[in-house]
Protein backbone atom coordinates (compact mmCIF):
# COMPACT_ATOMS: atom_id res chain seq x y z
CA UNK A 1 0.00 0.00 0.00
CA UNK A 2 1.55 3.38 -1.41
CA UNK A 3 1.68 5.78 1.24
CA UNK A 4 1.67 9.81 0.48
CA UNK A 5 2.87 12.94 2.59
CA UNK A 6 0.54 14.50 4.97
CA UNK A 7 0.76 17.30 2.34
CA UNK A 8 2.62 18.13 -1.09
CA UNK A 9 3.14 21.95 -1.70
CA UNK A 10 4.47 23.60 -5.52
CA UNK A 11 6.18 26.64 -5.64
CA UNK A 12 7.98 27.71 -9.18
CA UNK A 13 10.62 30.35 -9.10
CA UNK A 14 10.90 33.24 -11.91
CA UNK A 15 12.99 31.05 -13.87
CA UNK A 16 10.92 28.52 -14.21
CA UNK A 17 12.39 26.18 -11.28
CA UNK A 18 9.93 24.18 -9.69
CA UNK A 19 10.25 23.12 -5.66
CA UNK A 20 8.35 20.68 -4.24
CA UNK A 21 7.68 20.33 -0.56
CA UNK A 22 6.84 16.86 0.98
CA UNK A 23 5.62 17.00 4.44
CA UNK A 24 6.64 13.48 5.82
CA UNK A 25 6.56 12.26 9.10
CA UNK A 26 9.88 11.75 10.24
CA UNK A 27 8.36 10.52 13.90
CA UNK A 28 5.13 10.37 15.39
CA UNK A 29 5.30 13.86 16.50
CA UNK A 30 7.94 15.40 14.30
CA UNK A 31 6.85 16.29 10.78
CA UNK A 32 9.24 17.20 8.36
CA UNK A 33 9.47 18.77 4.97
CA UNK A 34 12.05 17.14 2.38
CA UNK A 35 11.90 18.78 -0.90
CA UNK A 36 12.19 17.81 -4.61
CA UNK A 37 14.13 20.52 -6.97
CA UNK A 38 13.46 19.91 -10.70
CA UNK A 39 14.68 21.69 -13.80
CA UNK A 40 13.68 21.69 -17.34
CA UNK A 41 10.75 20.11 -19.36
CA UNK A 42 8.09 18.30 -16.96
CA UNK A 43 8.23 15.33 -19.46
CA UNK A 44 12.14 15.37 -19.31
CA UNK A 45 13.96 17.29 -16.39
CA UNK A 46 17.72 18.54 -16.87
CA UNK A 47 17.99 18.68 -12.99
CA UNK A 48 16.36 16.47 -10.18
CA UNK A 49 17.80 16.77 -6.43
CA UNK A 50 16.16 15.70 -3.41
CA UNK A 51 16.75 17.74 -0.49
CA UNK A 52 16.76 16.06 2.44
CA UNK A 53 16.14 11.94 3.45
CA UNK A 54 13.49 12.27 6.52
CA UNK A 55 14.43 9.64 9.40
CA UNK A 56 15.73 6.56 9.32
CA UNK A 57 11.66 5.26 9.86
CA UNK A 58 10.82 3.44 6.60
CA UNK A 59 6.85 4.93 7.18
CA UNK A 60 8.99 8.11 6.58
CA UNK A 61 10.39 6.19 3.04
CA UNK A 62 7.39 5.04 2.10
CA UNK A 63 5.86 8.54 2.09
CA UNK A 64 8.46 10.13 0.27
CA UNK A 65 8.06 7.31 -2.57
CA UNK A 66 4.73 8.34 -2.26
CA UNK A 67 5.12 11.95 -2.94
CA UNK A 68 7.54 11.20 -5.84
CA UNK A 69 4.66 9.10 -7.14
CA UNK A 70 2.04 11.90 -6.34
CA UNK A 71 4.73 14.50 -8.58
CA UNK A 72 4.50 11.87 -11.64
CA UNK A 73 0.44 11.57 -11.39
CA UNK A 74 -0.71 14.88 -10.37
CA UNK A 75 2.36 17.11 -12.33
CA UNK A 76 3.09 15.53 -15.39
CA UNK A 77 6.80 14.85 -13.28
CA UNK A 78 9.27 12.30 -14.61
CA UNK A 79 11.03 12.25 -11.80
CA UNK A 80 12.66 9.06 -9.39
CA UNK A 81 14.89 8.14 -6.98
CA UNK A 82 17.19 6.19 -9.46
CA UNK A 83 17.32 9.37 -12.00
CA UNK A 84 18.07 11.47 -9.12
CA UNK A 85 21.27 14.16 -9.77
CA UNK A 86 21.73 14.94 -6.12
CA UNK A 87 20.75 14.47 -2.64
CA UNK A 88 21.57 17.67 -0.71
CA UNK A 89 21.97 17.57 3.15
CA UNK A 90 20.82 20.81 4.92
CA UNK A 91 22.40 19.71 8.19
CA UNK A 92 23.31 16.36 10.62
CA UNK A 93 20.44 15.88 12.74
CA UNK A 94 18.54 12.41 12.26
CA UNK A 95 15.07 13.72 11.14
CA UNK A 96 16.74 15.26 7.96
CA UNK A 97 19.70 12.31 7.46
CA UNK A 98 18.86 9.17 9.07
CA UNK A 99 16.77 8.03 6.08
CA UNK A 100 20.19 8.16 4.18
CA UNK A 101 20.59 4.31 4.26
CA UNK A 102 17.48 3.47 2.88
CA UNK A 103 17.13 5.87 0.41
CA UNK A 104 20.65 5.03 -1.03
CA UNK A 105 19.42 1.13 -1.96
CA UNK A 106 17.42 3.11 -4.60
CA UNK A 107 19.54 6.19 -5.75
CA UNK A 108 23.39 6.67 -6.61
CA UNK A 109 23.14 10.03 -6.74
CA UNK A 110 25.82 12.06 -5.07
CA UNK A 111 25.68 13.52 -1.39
CA UNK A 112 26.48 17.37 -0.52
CA UNK A 113 26.80 18.82 2.85
CA UNK A 114 28.45 21.50 4.75
CA UNK A 115 31.56 19.99 5.98
CA UNK A 116 30.83 20.40 8.80
CA UNK A 117 27.71 17.78 8.82
CA UNK A 118 29.81 15.84 6.19
CA UNK A 119 32.59 15.50 9.14
CA UNK A 120 29.45 13.47 11.41
CA UNK A 121 28.31 11.80 8.18
CA UNK A 122 31.68 10.49 7.27
CA UNK A 123 32.15 8.95 11.14
CA UNK A 124 28.84 8.91 12.69
CA UNK A 125 30.06 6.39 15.35
CA UNK A 126 33.51 8.64 16.06
CA UNK A 127 31.08 11.59 15.96
CA UNK A 128 28.57 10.41 18.71
CA UNK A 129 31.24 9.11 20.56
CA UNK A 130 32.59 12.58 20.94
CA UNK A 131 29.36 14.07 21.65
CA UNK A 132 28.34 12.01 24.52
CA UNK A 133 31.71 12.82 25.99
CA UNK A 134 31.21 16.10 25.74
CA UNK A 135 27.45 16.05 26.68
CA UNK A 136 28.52 14.77 29.87
CA UNK A 137 31.04 17.63 30.84
CA UNK A 138 28.00 19.85 29.74
CA UNK A 139 25.56 17.87 32.10
CA UNK A 140 27.92 18.88 35.05
CA UNK A 141 28.20 22.37 33.79
CA UNK A 142 24.66 23.28 34.16
CA UNK A 143 23.93 21.02 37.35
CA UNK A 144 22.38 18.51 35.77
CA UNK A 145 21.53 15.86 38.83
CA UNK A 146 23.93 12.84 37.92
CA UNK A 147 20.70 9.98 37.69
CA UNK A 148 18.89 12.51 35.14
CA UNK A 149 22.68 12.71 33.57
CA UNK A 150 22.55 9.21 33.42
CA UNK A 151 19.07 8.71 32.20
CA UNK A 152 19.07 11.29 29.30
CA UNK A 153 22.53 10.25 27.90
CA UNK A 154 21.70 6.48 27.66
CA UNK A 155 18.62 7.60 25.08
CA UNK A 156 21.18 9.16 22.94
CA UNK A 157 23.59 6.26 22.46
CA UNK A 158 22.84 6.07 18.54
CA UNK A 159 24.96 7.29 15.87
CA UNK A 160 22.92 9.32 13.26
CA UNK A 161 23.09 7.21 10.58
CA UNK A 162 24.56 3.15 11.30
CA UNK A 163 27.35 3.93 8.97
CA UNK A 164 29.59 6.26 7.33
CA UNK A 165 28.64 7.39 4.04
CA UNK A 166 30.38 9.21 1.06
CA UNK A 167 29.97 12.75 0.53
CA UNK A 168 31.03 13.68 -2.37
CA UNK A 169 30.48 17.91 -2.89
CA UNK A 170 31.27 19.78 0.22
CA UNK A 171 28.72 23.04 0.35
CA UNK A 172 31.20 26.00 1.55
CA UNK A 173 29.17 29.49 1.76
CA UNK A 174 28.57 31.70 -1.17
CA UNK A 175 29.29 29.03 -3.54
CA UNK A 176 26.60 28.51 -6.77
CA UNK A 177 26.30 24.38 -6.33
CA UNK A 178 25.51 22.90 -9.83
CA UNK A 179 25.50 26.57 -11.39
CA UNK A 180 22.23 28.00 -9.64
CA UNK A 181 21.66 27.08 -5.88
CA UNK A 182 23.29 29.33 -3.24
CA UNK A 183 24.84 28.38 -0.44
CA UNK A 184 24.24 30.23 3.41
CA UNK A 185 25.98 28.51 5.87
CA UNK A 186 23.66 28.99 8.80
CA UNK A 187 24.96 27.45 12.25
CA UNK A 188 23.23 27.91 15.77
CA UNK A 189 21.11 25.04 15.75
CA UNK A 190 23.77 22.63 14.10
CA UNK A 191 27.09 23.19 13.13
CA UNK A 192 27.00 22.55 9.31
CA UNK A 193 23.25 23.83 8.78
CA UNK A 194 23.11 25.43 5.05
CA UNK A 195 19.96 27.15 3.43
CA UNK A 196 19.59 27.41 -0.07
CA UNK A 197 18.91 30.07 -2.83
CA UNK A 198 17.20 28.90 -5.52
CA UNK A 199 16.39 32.40 -7.00
CA UNK A 200 14.22 34.50 -5.31
CA UNK A 201 12.98 31.36 -2.56
CA UNK A 202 14.96 30.36 0.13
CA UNK A 203 14.98 27.09 1.81
CA UNK A 204 15.97 27.87 5.25
CA UNK A 205 16.25 24.15 6.66
CA UNK A 206 15.76 24.78 10.62
CA UNK A 207 17.21 28.24 11.07
CA UNK A 208 13.89 30.15 10.07
CA UNK A 209 10.77 28.39 11.17
CA UNK A 210 7.12 29.88 11.02
CA UNK A 211 6.15 29.48 15.14
CA UNK A 212 9.02 28.99 16.96
CA UNK A 213 12.63 29.57 17.44
CA UNK A 214 14.15 26.40 16.43
CA UNK A 215 16.26 24.32 19.31
CA UNK A 216 19.72 25.71 20.67
CA UNK A 217 22.28 24.42 22.32
CA UNK A 218 25.31 26.37 23.91
CA UNK A 219 28.35 26.71 21.82
CA UNK A 220 30.85 24.50 24.20
CA UNK A 221 29.16 21.72 23.03
CA UNK A 222 29.94 21.98 19.45
CA UNK A 223 32.34 24.53 17.65
CA UNK A 224 29.02 26.77 15.68
CA UNK A 225 26.53 26.06 17.76
CA UNK A 226 24.90 28.64 20.44
CA UNK A 227 22.87 31.75 20.20
CA UNK A 228 25.63 34.16 18.68
CA UNK A 229 25.86 32.45 15.68
CA UNK A 230 22.32 31.86 15.31
CA UNK A 231 21.66 35.60 15.39
CA UNK A 232 24.73 36.06 12.83
CA UNK A 233 22.99 33.68 10.49
CA UNK A 234 20.02 35.35 10.81
CA UNK A 235 21.57 38.81 9.56
CA UNK A 236 23.11 36.62 7.28
CA UNK A 237 19.57 35.61 5.91
CA UNK A 238 18.35 39.26 6.20
CA UNK A 239 21.48 40.72 3.76
CA UNK A 240 20.36 38.56 0.96
CA UNK A 241 18.32 40.59 -1.60
CA UNK A 242 15.60 39.34 -3.56
CA UNK A 243 14.11 36.78 -0.98
CA UNK A 244 10.56 36.17 -1.72
CA UNK A 245 9.43 33.68 0.02
CA UNK A 246 10.81 31.07 2.37
CA UNK A 247 10.49 27.17 2.45
CA UNK A 248 11.26 25.89 6.22
CA UNK A 249 12.18 22.51 7.07
CA UNK A 250 8.70 22.20 9.64
CA UNK A 251 5.34 23.98 8.74
CA UNK A 252 4.62 26.32 6.23
CA UNK A 253 6.06 28.90 3.79
CA UNK A 254 6.98 32.46 5.28
CA UNK A 255 6.11 34.71 2.77
CA UNK A 256 7.15 38.00 4.46
CA UNK A 257 10.75 37.08 6.17
CA UNK A 258 11.62 40.42 7.18
CA UNK A 259 8.74 40.32 9.27
CA UNK A 260 9.45 36.77 10.40
CA UNK A 261 12.72 37.44 11.80
CA UNK A 262 11.86 40.77 13.37
CA UNK A 263 9.50 38.78 15.17
CA UNK A 264 12.46 36.13 16.07
CA UNK A 265 14.40 38.86 16.98
CA UNK A 266 11.89 40.33 19.88
CA UNK A 267 11.27 36.77 21.32
CA UNK A 268 15.45 36.46 21.75
CA UNK A 269 15.25 39.60 23.51
CA UNK A 270 11.90 38.45 25.03
CA UNK A 271 13.89 35.44 26.62
CA UNK A 272 17.47 37.03 27.59
CA UNK A 273 15.20 39.65 29.37
CA UNK A 274 13.27 37.14 31.27
CA UNK A 275 17.05 34.98 31.83
CA UNK A 276 18.14 38.60 33.50
CA UNK A 277 15.35 38.81 35.89
CA UNK A 278 15.82 35.41 37.23
CA UNK A 279 19.25 35.53 37.42
CA UNK A 280 18.75 38.78 39.30
CA UNK A 281 16.33 37.75 41.64
CA UNK A 282 18.09 34.53 42.73
CA UNK A 283 21.59 34.96 41.98
CA UNK A 284 23.77 31.65 42.64
CA UNK A 285 21.72 28.90 41.16
CA UNK A 286 22.81 26.82 38.13
CA UNK A 287 21.58 26.82 34.52
CA UNK A 288 19.48 23.41 35.75
CA UNK A 289 17.81 25.42 38.37
CA UNK A 290 16.99 28.83 36.30
CA UNK A 291 15.48 26.30 33.90
CA UNK A 292 13.11 24.35 36.47
CA UNK A 293 11.87 27.64 37.51
CA UNK A 294 11.44 28.50 34.64
CA UNK A 295 9.98 25.72 32.82
CA UNK A 296 8.48 23.22 35.45
CA UNK A 297 7.11 19.72 35.43
CA UNK A 298 8.08 19.09 31.62
CA UNK A 299 7.93 15.92 29.69
CA UNK A 300 11.98 14.37 30.06
CA UNK A 301 12.18 15.54 25.70
CA UNK A 302 10.96 19.22 26.30
CA UNK A 303 12.86 18.95 29.14
CA UNK A 304 16.20 18.62 27.44
CA UNK A 305 15.41 21.01 25.45
CA UNK A 306 14.60 23.94 27.05
CA UNK A 307 17.55 23.29 29.46
CA UNK A 308 19.64 23.25 26.31
CA UNK A 309 18.06 26.61 25.52
CA UNK A 310 18.52 28.34 28.64
CA UNK A 311 22.13 27.16 28.75
CA UNK A 312 22.37 29.04 25.23
CA UNK A 313 20.70 32.12 26.29
CA UNK A 314 22.99 32.41 29.38
CA UNK A 315 26.20 31.25 27.71
CA UNK A 316 25.45 34.54 24.98
CA UNK A 317 25.02 36.66 28.33
CA UNK A 318 28.27 35.74 29.90
CA UNK A 319 29.99 36.01 26.50
CA UNK A 320 28.68 39.56 26.66
CA UNK A 321 29.54 39.67 30.26
CA UNK A 322 25.75 40.92 31.67
CA UNK A 323 26.38 37.29 33.69
CA UNK A 324 29.18 36.03 35.88
CA UNK A 325 30.20 32.85 36.45
CA UNK A 326 31.44 30.96 39.46
CA UNK A 327 32.11 27.34 40.15
CA UNK A 328 29.84 25.50 42.77
CA UNK A 329 29.62 21.57 43.89
CA UNK A 330 31.23 18.96 41.84
CA UNK A 331 32.37 21.54 38.60
CA UNK A 332 28.60 22.90 38.20
CA UNK A 333 28.63 26.58 37.32
CA UNK A 334 26.32 29.02 39.55
CA UNK A 335 25.44 32.78 38.10
CA UNK A 336 24.83 36.51 39.32
CA UNK A 337 24.39 39.58 37.36
CA UNK A 338 27.59 41.24 35.90
CA UNK A 339 29.25 44.45 36.16
CA UNK A 340 28.05 45.04 32.00
CA UNK A 341 24.76 46.81 31.73
CA UNK A 342 22.88 44.31 28.94
CA UNK A 343 22.27 45.80 25.56
CA UNK A 344 19.81 43.52 23.72
CA UNK A 345 19.72 44.84 20.30
CA UNK A 346 20.09 41.61 18.80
Amino acid sequence: MTAFPSSVRRTVTHSGTRIYTLEVDAYRSLPVNVFVILRGPVSQPTYQALVDTGSERPACFQQILGGLDHLHSTYGEQVGLEALDRIILTHEHPDHVGGLPLLQRHTGAPLAAHPLAAESLRDPLGAQQRSLSVQQEVYRWVGLPEDMAAAWLATQKRPVIPAGVTVATELFPQELLDGFIQVIHVPGHAAGQVALGIGEVLLTADHLLPGNLPPLWPERLRPFLGLSHYLHSLREVEQRPGIRQVLPSHGLPIDRPDQRIEAVRQKVISKLERMIEQVGTAPGRTIFEIAQVLYPDQPAPRARLLLSQTAALVEYLAERNVLTEARGKQGAATWTLGEQTAELGV
